[in-house]
């Protein structure tokens, strides 16, 4: 990282961003180039899990390359210029990964993961039971997480 002042290395911090975060954006790479899509996720146990289908430009590329990259930020806020154009900036705090997609296969696993979906984005419950046709439909994905790093820019 250039600038070394900006490094997030609170490792409790980095977490709690992919813990709470809602919106992760997945970078992947294939024959048409690189893409990036926003996913929502989980951080669970190290590792990232999102659902998908099992058809589309995101898993062709993952089935191609496996390797990926995933995004979250936080507190993005433009700080405007006082003096000069070059002092404009922005606030914020990121959390960047590399790693590697696979699938889950097991059905008990991928209802572990939908059910902790579920619980992070609809805490209250009320959603019901998983069944099976729509747990063999739909693909589960970690992100076995090669590198992390945080950066941050505080509003000064």
């Amino acid at each position: 990282m250039r600038r070394s002042d900006k490094k997030l290395d609170d490792r409790e911090v980095v977490e709690s961003l992919l813990i709470e975060e809602k919106i992760g954006r997945i970078g992947t790479c294939g024959p048409n180039g690189p893409m990036i899509k926003p996913v929502n996720f989980l951080y669970l146990n190290g590792d990232i899990y999102f659902h998908s289908s099992y058809e589309g430009e995101k898993m062709e590329h993952i089935k191609a390359d496996p390797r990926v990259v995933f995004e979250i930020e936080r507190d993005c806020r433009y700080l405007p210029a006082k003096n000069a154009p070059c002092e404009a900036s922005f606030a914020y705090s990121c959390v960047i990964i590399r790693g590697r997609a696979e699938l889950v296969e097991k059905p008990e696993e991928k209802i572990k993961i939908f059910t902790a979906l579920m619980s992070k984005y609809q805490p209250e419950g009320g959603y019901g039971r998983f069944n099976e046709k729509m747990v063999k439909k739909t693909a589960v994905v970690k992100i076995v997480v090669e590198s992390i790093s945080g950066k941050t820019s505080p509003v000064k």
